[in-house]
C-alpha cells in the first residue's frame, strides 16, 4: 500500500510528471502533429490526469509494468501511435523514480532531475499544454480558441 502524499509532494509529483511527458519525443510528435485530432490537447491533459491518479488515488501498490501498459494503450488509442523504440519503459521508469522521490520527501532531487538536459536528446517541447491551463473551447468551425 502506498502512503498518501502531502500537498507539497503532490505538487512536485505533478511537475515531475509534466517534465517526463514534455521530454518524451513520441508524445511531443503526437502533440505537434495533432495525431489525436482536434482534441489532441485534451488528450494530453487526460494522460497527465490519469498518470497523476495512478500515483495519488490508488490504495494498493502499483507496478511499473502497469504504467507501461497504460502508456502503451493510451498512445495507441488516443494518438494512433505504436511506440516501438523502448521509450515507454524509460518514461514509466522515470515516472516511478519521480514518485518514489516524492514519497521520500526528496523534492530537491526531483527538481535536479529536470534541470539537466534530457539524455535521450529529446528537448522540452513548447507544444505540450501546461496541466494547470484550461483546455480552450472549440469554436463552431471546430478550431480551438488561442490561449492568451
Amino acid at each position: 500500500m502506498w502512503a498518501p502524499l502531502s500537498k507539497e509532494a503532490t505538487d512536485i509529483l505533478g511537475k515531475g510528471v509534466f517534465e517526463c511527458m514534455s521530454r518524451w519525443t513520441a508524445l511531443q510528435l503526437a502533440v505537434q502533429n495533432s495525431w489525436g485530432g482536434q482534441s489532441t490537447d485534451h488528450k494530453c491533459h487526460q494522460m497527465y490526469d490519469e498518470i497523476m491518479s495512478f500515483f495519488t488515488q490508488s490504495k494498493e501498490q502499483r507496478y511499473i509494468d502497469e504504467m507501461e501498459d497504460f502508456l502503451d494503450l493510451f498512445m495507441l488509442e488516443s494518438f494512433n501511435c505504436e511506440i516501438e523504440d523502448g521509450s515507454i519503459f524509460e518514461v514509466a521508469e522515470q515516472l516511478f523514480i519521480v514518485h518514489e522521490e516524492c514519497v521520500n520527501g526528496n523534492f530537491d532531487k526531483v527538481r535536479e532531475m529536470f534541470t539537466k538536459p534530457s539524455g535521450s536528446g529529446a528537448q522540452k517541447s513548447q507544444e505540450l499544454p501546461q496541466p494547470e491551463e484550461e483546455i480552450p473551447a472549440e469554436t463552431p468551425d471546430g478550431s480551438s480558441d488561442p490561449q492568451s
